[in-house]
């Protein structure tokens, strides 16, 4: 084997000899490039720009959207690094013809292919997805994950799985508004994911779909949270407008269950809302709230317990919001719902009962 190694290796130093000029050309004008192109595009590629970052942007692509104003967005939000490289490394993939329209979550922490890939709806979210899901308002986190699974965007088992190990300190970190919010596991999101149409990508992962759902929170309520923070924080108003949401049938009558309800806090009495001993039970669309109901064990029974549950019990819209928001000073402490779904208001608790006429055999929406 030695005598046949030497052989080869004699050989091989005659064959450099004779075609020295020769290899060094088909080394200098291919092997070199190619090398240095696959390193760049490796790099560029596949490299993160911010491995740390807990940032996220939602970029939008219009149908008549360049490939070229496609990368100037990422480079401007530093989710690309050198263009001139960028630019190339995309060209080399032919991912600048797989761009699509539509509205894309990115972050720092993601490879350009990851990026690219996302772009292309191989991953991410986006408008052109076929996996569209409605979240009516007032839904709990229970209901909206139930929704996600059966549309197909994300299955129960992988949220239970998120739920388990992820670290509310970085959500925390990652958006203001959930700096009062003290919960842990899957409670921690109850309420903050806004009531909306939705279009996910198939393969679309939990944190995804809540990182998304948390900015449409971001954009649309909480700028009006922030306008009656004070006396309450922002993750106590919250609280209050799911309850009113669940309260009301008629969005002109919020306001009005609103003020009941602050009135009641300011006296510190039980705020008594039959939609939070339905939460406790664990059946939000509950029709009647019998009278043992009411004996339940739990912080969110507001029948037993003073002040507001310690999260909210559904996502309310931007209606309930605006009635905590802009409330009107009255004096009403009680009211009861009718057939017609609108509401009778009460100062004092005689009142309350007169206006009833006589006492049910069941609660349903009667404070």
């Amino acid at each position: 084997m030695r005598n046949n190694f030497k052989k080869y290796r004699r050989a091989a130093a005659l064959y450099w000899r004779k075609n020295k000029k020769y290899l060094r050309l088909i080394f200098y004008r291919y092997v070199l490039p190619a090398a240095l192109l696959l390193t760049l595009w490796s790099t560029v590629f596949l490299g993160v720009d911010n491995s740390f970052s807990q940032r996220t942007f939602l970029i939008r692509v219009y149908k008549n959207n360049t490939a070229q104003e496609v990368l100037a967005a990422l480079h401007a939000n530093g989710l690309a690094r050198n263009k001139f490289n960028t630019k190339l490394a995309v060209r080399l993939g032919r991912y600048d013809r797989k761009i699509h329209a539509g509205e894309f979550i990115l972050a720092p922490s993601m490879s350009l292919k990851r990026i690219m890939e996302t772009l292309g709806e191989r991953h991410g979210l986006s408008l052109t997805s076929s996996k569209q899901v409605v979240i009516p308002e007032g839904y709990s986190l229970q209901e909206i994950i139930e929704a996600l699974d059966k549309a197909g965007v994300v299955s129960k088992k992988a949220f239970a799985d998120y739920f388990a190990a992820y670290e509310p300190r970085l959500w925390r970190e990652r958006y203001a508004f959930l700096a009062d919010n003290k919960l842990t596991g899957a409670v921690f999101f109850e309420g903050y994911l806004y009531p909306d149409t939705y279009i996910f990508a198939e393969d679309t992962t939990p944190q995804a779909v809540l990182d998304f759902m948390l900015g449409r929170f971001e954009k649309k309520i909480y700028p009006r949270l922030q306008e009656a923070a004070g006396a309450y924080n922002i993750h106590e108003l919250l609280t209050l407008a799911s309850i009113v949401e669940k309260e009301a049938v008629f969005k002109e009558e919020m306001p009005l269950i609103a003020g009941v309800y602050y009135n009641r806090l300011r006296i510190r009495m039980h705020l008594g809302s039959c939609p939070t001993i339905k939460y406790a039970l664990g059946n939000p669309r509950k029709k009647n709230v019998l009278y043992k109901d009411l004996e339940i064990k739990s912080p969110y029974n507001t029948y037993k317990n003073y002040d507001l549950p310690p999260s909210p019990i559904g996502s309310p819209g931007l209606n309930a919001i605006d009635a905590i928001v802009n409330t009107p000073k009255t004096k009403y402490l009680y009211f009861f719902a009718k057939g017609d779904g609108t509401s009778v208001f009460s100062n004092t608790y005689e009142e309350h009962l007169r206006k009833q006429g006589a006492n049910p055999s069941f609660l349903y929406n009667s404070n």
